[in-house]
C-alpha cells in the first residue's frame, strides 16, 4: 500500500483565521441539530433560551437553513469573501452581507459545496441548469443528507430568493442571538488563534491537529496542500471538517484555557462529560471490550450485538469524553484519560470550594 508521509512541517500551507461569520454559521448548525445537544457543551437550557429569543422571521430562516443545510453555504462564501480577513471582526458580518449582495448572480455557484475534482465539471453544469446533470449529482450524493439537500435547494432556488434568506439568516441571527456575546466570544476565538499560530512553528502538520482537535489524526487527503485552521465555541467538544478546493478546513474546539467565563465552566462540562458516558451498561460493556484490544466499528458491533447507528452514538459520548480514542478507523481506549476518572469531578468540587 502506498503512504504519505505528513511528518514534515512544510507539506502544507497552514492558514489560520478566527471571524463572526464562522461563529454564527455553525452556532446555526449546532442549533438545527437537536439530536446533539446532549453531546454539545452547552446545555439545553442554552438551545431552549435561543428558541426563546428568536422572532418569527428568525425562526422561518432558521427552519429553512436546518432542512436544506444552508448554514454550509455561509462557510463556503466565508472563506471566499476578501475583504473580511483584513478587518476587525466587529466589521465581518457587515463586509460579508455587503460581498453576496453585490455577487447576487454568482451566490449559488459560489456558495455551492466542494464535490471534489473528478465533478467540477459536472456541478458548473448543474447550477447553470443542466437537469441531467443535475439527477445525477443529486443521485451520487444520496447516502450523504446534508450535500443531497443542499444540492436539490440551490439547484431550484432563485438568485434573490437565495440572497434574500442567506441576508435574513444572518442578519436576524447576530441582532438577536450572537450579537450580545459576541466580543467575548472572539476575544477567546482571536487569542486561541494566536496560540495556534504560535504552536504550529514548532510542530508537524499532524502534531498540531492532533493537539488542537483533541486527538483526532490528519488522514491523506490527494491534492491538498492547505490546512485552514479556525477556532469556534459552537460546535464544541466536537471538530468539524470542510473541504474546499486543495483545501481541507478543521473548525476546531477553542481550548479551555481561553473560554470567557473561566476554567470552572469547563470542569464543570469535562465532568459532565466523563460522568454521562460512564452513566450507560452499554458503553461500560464497550470500554470493557475495547480494554481487550482496540476494535474497528464492525468488529464491536459484532461483538455486542447492536446496530451500528446504536454503537456509533455510544463511541461519540465515550469520544466526547475522551475515554475512546479513534485512529485510521480502529476504537481504542484513551488509558491516560481513563487514568484521570474521577480526577475531573475532585478538581471541580475543590475549586468551589476555595
Amino acid at each position: 500500500m502506498k503512504t504519505l508521509d505528513f511528518g514534515v512541517p512544510s507539506d502544507y500551507t497552514l492558514r489560520f483565521s478566527s471571524s463572526s461569520v464562522f461563529e454564527c454559521a455553525l452556532s446555526i448548525a449546532a442549533f438545527t441539530r437537536e439530536e446533539i445537544y446532549d453531546k454539545l457543551d452547552h446545555s439545553l437550557e442554552h438551545f431552549r433560551s435561543m428558541r426563546d429569543r428568536m422572532s418569527d422571521t428568525l425562526h422561518k430562516e432558521v427552519s429553512l437553513s436546518g432542512h436544506v443545510h444552508t448554514w454550509r453555504s455561509l462557510l463556503f462564501l466565508a472563506h471566499q469573501c476578501p475583504h473580511v480577513w483584513n478587518s476587525p471582526w466587529e466589521q465581518h458580518v457587515q463586509l460579508f452581507l455587503n460581498w453576496i449582495q453585490e455577487n447576487e448572480h454568482c451566490l449559488t455557484k459560489l456558495a455551492a459545496p466542494y464535490l471534489g475534482e473528478i465533478y467540477v465539471s459536472e456541478l458548473d453544469d448543474a447550477l447553470a441548469g443542466n437537469q441531467t446533470a443535475q439527477r445525477h449529482l443529486i443521485e451520487v450524493h444520496t447516502d450523504n443528507p446534508v450535500i443531497h439537500l443542499n444540492l436539490r435547494y440551490l439547484f431550484s432556488v432563485k438568485s434573490h430568493d437565495f440572497l434574500e434568506h442567506l441576508v435574513n439568516l444572518l442578519t436576524y441571527w447576530y441582532k438577536e442571538i450572537e450579537g450580545f456575546r459576541m466580543a467575548d466570544t472572539m476575544m477567546a476565538l482571536e487569542q486561541d488563534r494566536r496560540h495556534a499560530e504560535q504552536l504550529a512553528t514548532g510542530l508537524t502538520s499532524r502534531e498540531l491537529i492532533r493537539l488542537l482537535t483533541r486527538g483526532s489524526e490528519l488522514q491523506p487527503h490527494p491534492g491538498v496542500n492547505t490546512l485552514w485552521l479556525v477556532p469556534q465555541f459552537a460546535y464544541r467538544p466536537f471538530t468539524i471538517i470542510n473541504h474546499l478546493a486543495q483545501c481541507v478546513v478543521y473548525y476546531y474546539p477553542v481550548g479551555d484555557e481561553f473560554l470567557p467565563w473561566g476554567t470552572t465552566h469547563a470542569q464543570m462540562n469535562q465532568a459532565a462529560a466523563l460522568h454521562k458516558a460512564l452513566g450507560d451498561v452499554q458503553r461500560l460493556r464497550l470500554l470493557t471490550l475495547l480494554r481487550q484490544s482496540p476494535k474497528s466499528l464492525a468488529e464491536i458491533t459484532h461483538r455486542l450485538n447492536a446496530t451500528k447507528s446504536n454503537i456509533h452514538h455510544h463511541l461519540t459520548l465515550l469520544r466526547t469524553a475522551d475515554l475512546v480514542q479513534v485512529q485510521d478507523g480502529i476504537y481504542s481506549l484513551n488509558h491516560e484519560a481513563i487514568s484521570r476518572v474521577g480526577t475531573e469531578l475532585r478538581a471541580l468540587l475543590g475549586a468551589q470550594q476555595t
